[in-house]
């Protein structure tokens, strides 16, 4: 993500106005020194302020990270009337057009060139909170001394930055759901630094469809099919629930170990939708090692099915066969109440032995025929998984 300003041009003042600014400790300087500074967008460096002690002439220089003068502003006369500074008091400010195109870049120096001879004041000390300032342009980094306190020269830089006022880009992700109606935004604004600018929405809502809900309150179930291989009841509505007053549960008594299953009776319609996430609350209390509760999806109404992987998992159980399957092991709790305890399933269980799980349908966004079942495989014996 970047803000991007189109082709607004923002001037501004930077940098220190006078030597009376910091701890007000200032001195004549001489020719030859210079301030640094790094530039991140181009920018046109207007003009600087002076303050002399004597007549004489003014010439600022540009310098890049390698010493090479790159540009030079024109001599600057300054007057008996102007030099009104001392070396223990700030007189007038004297403005000096510079007009410098600098282009980004980093380590510029500009410098009072050497064959000036007007004498003007810098700073001793104080100066350490006009260095280094995120956001400005430019940025101050160092000075001829090497010692961030000082200020050499020039105060009150008058820079323009114009052209595409970038910010630095920054990874985000967005998610987005399908609006009930078309957004309208506010017409494009041009922004740069330390701009503040309003943009407001309207007309976009949105709010979760339920497109399956099955609460296995009737016998049989409207939403799911009930199917089998076995010979004897395999399924019964069970006195256990965590809502309602009953819930489904998947018994065999039977020696087929891998066709115990509850199918989603019809498929659904993905294709219109951002997001997708399947959420059940359940107890797989089947032997550890042996016997697996499965929860697969078909997207071709059933005629194959896959066993959901764990990277679509959201939930805290610990998963079985590198797919989303369970067995008492998943919980510590139904291992100590189910497998531990095996009389407790006599008994109806606590709430807190229901687990919540949830499933991210998203990868699945597009499909057509979608539909999910829960199956039971075993060695042999009887399992019991509600749900």
């Amino acid at each position: 993500m970047e803000a991007v300003n189109g082709t607004t041009s923002v001037t501004s003042n930077v940098g220190p106005n006078s030597p009376n600014d910091g701890i007000g400790s200032f001195g004549t300087s001489f020719t030859g020194t210079y301030q640094v500074f790094d530039v991140a967008a181009s920018m046109v460096l207007n003009s600087v302020d002076v303050f002399a002690t004597t007549t004489g002439t003014v010439i600022v220089e540009l310098l890049n990270s390698s010493g090479t003068v790159i540009n030079t502003a024109a001599t600057y006369n300054v007057t008996a009337g102007q030099a009104n500074s001392t070396s223990t008091s700030v007189g007038t400010a004297i403005t000096i057009p510079i007009n410098f195109t600098i282009p980004a870049g980093t380590g510029y120096e500009l410098t009072l060139k050497s064959t000036s001879t007007a004498t003007i004041l810098r700073n001793d000390g104080g100066m350490a909170s006009y260095y280094n300032i995120v956001g400005s342009e430019p940025t101050f980094t160092d000075n001829w001394l090497f010692d961030i306190d000082y200020w050499y020269d020039f105060y009150k830089w008058n820079v323009t930055v114009t052209g595409a006022c970038a910010s630095v880009r920054t990874l985000v992700t967005a998610t987005v759901a399908a609006p009930t109606t078309n957004p309208t935004v506010t017409s494009t604004k041009n922004i740069c630094q330390d701009s503040i600018v309003l943009l407001t929405a309207s007309g976009s809502t949105s709010s979760p469809t339920t497109l399956l809900f099955e609460g296995f309150e009737s016998n049989p179930p409207a939403g799911f099919n009930l199917n089998t291989n076995g010979t004897f009841s395999d399924f019964y509505i069970e006195p256990y629930y965590i809502e309602g007053s009953q819930s489904i549960g998947l018994v065999s008594d039977s020696w087929d170990g891998t066709n115990i299953r509850i199918t989603q009776s019809s498929p659904i319609n993905l294709s219109s939708y951002t997001n997708a996430e399947l959420t059940f609350y359940h107890i797989c209390a089947s032997e550890p090692g042996f016997d697996y509760g499965y929860v697969q999806y078909s997207t071709d109404n059933g005629g194959s099915w896959t066993s959901f992987p764990t990277s679509a998992y959201t939930g805290g159980a610990t998963l079985q066969n590198s797919v989303v399957s369970f067995d008492a092991s998943s919980y510590s709790d139904w291992n100590t109440q189910f497998m531990i305890n095996i009389k407790i399933q006599e008994q109806r269980p606590a709430t807190s032995l229901w687990k919540r799980e949830s499933i991210n349908l998203t990868p699945y966004i597009g499909t057509t025929q979608f539909k999910v079942r829960f199956r039971m495989t075993y060695d042999f014996l009887q399992i019991i998984m509600d749900g």
